[in-house]
């Protein structure tokens, strides 16, 4: 259980230094959300391997961007 809540951070935490879907700032947003959805769904497994997917994803999508491009989101 500790493993996957600390490789979803692990993953929002590289998504947010790294993105590349539509802007930045989109990535930085749906990074943000992914988050707080994994901290709700801190007592199901299963839940947080499906968001362990997504935040893949999302690393991958957004793989182009650097720390700096997102610095102007709100």
């Amino acid at each position: 259980m500790k493993k996957i809540i600390l490789s979803v951070a692990l993953l929002a935490a590289v998504g947010m230094t790294s993105c590349g879907k539509k802007s930045a700032c989109d990535c930085k947003k749906e990074m943000t959300e992914l988050m707080a959805e994994g901290m709700k769904a801190m007592g199901d497994e299963g839940k947080l391997k499906d968001l362990e997917a997504k935040g893949k994803a999302l690393e991958e999508s957004c793989k182009d961007f650097k720390p700096e491009d997102a610095k102007d989101c709100k």
